[in-house]
């Protein structure tokens, strides 16, 4: 799960599907790129690694902006949950889930 941007709309919740390095126009060596889908749009975009952040350490700063609409929420919360899936899965002693409703329950629908 990532942070993805597309120029002239704000960071959003997307799921990475391909990752290849490719020579970009006007670059002088190859670069990462990236497939994502964004969550709750159905769209998806090819974009480079500048335009690509980690879901989780940038939570924060990109989740609780001033610009965060009804339609954002709701793709934040799907991808929150997509993230507990994936970590329950890795360790089903944990109660990650119990802890992100507690922190986040105003995000939980």
């Amino acid at each position: 799960m990532v942070w993805a941007k597309v120029r002239g709309h704000a960071w959003w919740p997307a799921r990475v599907g391909h990752v290849r390095m490719e020579l970009q126009p006007r670059m002088k060596r190859p670069e990462y790129t990236f497939e994502c889908h964004f969550l709750e749009d159905e769209s998806h975009s090819k974009l480079c690694a500048k335009n690509v952040m980690s879901f989780y350490e940038n939570f924060h700063r990109l989740a609780f902006t001033t610009k965060t609409k009804k339609r954002a929420t709701k793709a934040i919360s799907k991808a929150i949950k997509v993230c507990i899936k994936q970590m329950t899965e890795k360790d089903s002693t944990v109660d990650v889930e119990g802890d992100v409703r507690q922190k986040f329950s105003d995000l939980w629908a």
